[in-house]
């Protein structure tokens, strides 16, 4: 089976300078040094880590970069680059995330032999006392428990990591988008609590069985379905999803919209009501918005 195309792409999720250091956190939760400041927390100029970022690219056999992959092999950091390339609103910056920082500080302040100097020692010292990750969390006042953006905001971040697929095929999360959308515009707030798509994709898969629709239209796929750092699922790390062909794409959306819009989605909303996530005034404004007064359904 070919291999199925996902979205790896990690995107900001804040930033900040703080004391003269470039610092921030990455939508899966890891935080990183901008090489300026990665390099003055080192006592070197940015040149240093720039060629050292070249010679682990290349792979080069040189002291300072068996040294380093050493020292990074004991964190089990094994990636092409030392940096993460992240789009800021100032424009691009290359992240170096945590275990890369304190891996290199460790080379200054111990193995680089003349250009070990005190400014690595005393900085190494005082992150391994605070831990790297209190120290950004806490310059930044960040709380990874805390929701640093509204559940739209965060339905987004979701679509945007989970946009790409096999070519021939369509995902339920993405295709119900415009759906979920209508409803967030109704005043539905979506949240770790309430996925719509979640119903969605299981009511469906209950339809493609009990209709042996895969005689008809061919064999559904495995695909993976990934977590925001925003959502706390993220901590259970990716999801078994299906991906289905575009041949029964017209079907889908026609029992979408009708079949589960009018049967399973008051239920679903019912069950959020009762556990208190939504308003039952909300469920009938969501409702009446997606229904036409003749009871035929906007599409």
């Amino acid at each position: 089976m070919p291999d199925i195309v996902q979205s790896n792409r990690v995107f900001l999720l804040k930033s900040g300078e703080i004391n003269g250091i470039q610092m921030g956190i990455l939508s899966n939760g890891i935080p990183y040094l901008s090489l300026r400041s990665l390099a003055r927390l080192c006592g070197v100029d940015n040149m240093q880590i720039s060629r050292m970022s070249d010679e682990w690219a290349e792979n080069t056999d040189s002291p300072r970069n068996i040294k380093l992959k050493e020292l990074l092999s004991e964190v089990n950091y094994h990636e092409s680059n030392l940096f993460t390339r992240v789009e800021t609103s100032d424009g691009e910056v290359y992240a170096y995330t945590e275990h890369v920082c304190l891996s290199i500080l460790d080379y200054y302040a111990h193995e680089a032999g003349r250009y070990c100097n005190d400014i690595a020692k005393k900085n190494l010292r005082f992150l391994n006392h605070l831990s790297f990750r209190i120290f950004v969390y806490k310059s930044l006042d960040y709380d990874p428990n805390r929701p640093m953006i509204s559940g739209y905001e965060a339905y987004i971040q979701r679509v945007t990591i989970n946009e790409k697929v096999r070519s021939g095929y369509f995902t339920v999360f993405m295709e119900s988008s415009v759906l979920t959308w209508k409803m967030i515009s109704a005043g539905l707030e979506v949240n770790e609590k309430t996925i719509v798509d979640g119903s969605i994709g299981l009511c469906w898969g209950n339809y493609w069985r009990k209709n042996n629709l895969e005689e008809k239209y061919g064999e559904r796929i495995p695909h993976i379905h990934v977590w925001p750092m925003t959502y706390p699922q993220a901590v259970n790390g990716p999801i078994n999803t299906w991906a289905y062909p575009d041949t029964v794409l017209v079907e889908f959306r026609r029992w979408m919209y009708n079949d589960y819009v009018k049967y399973h989605l008051p239920k679903y909303l019912k069950s959020k009501v009762k556990g208190g996530e939504i308003e039952e005034e909300e469920s009938v404004i969501i409702l009446d918005t997606l229904y036409q007064k003749d009871q035929q359904l906007l599409q």
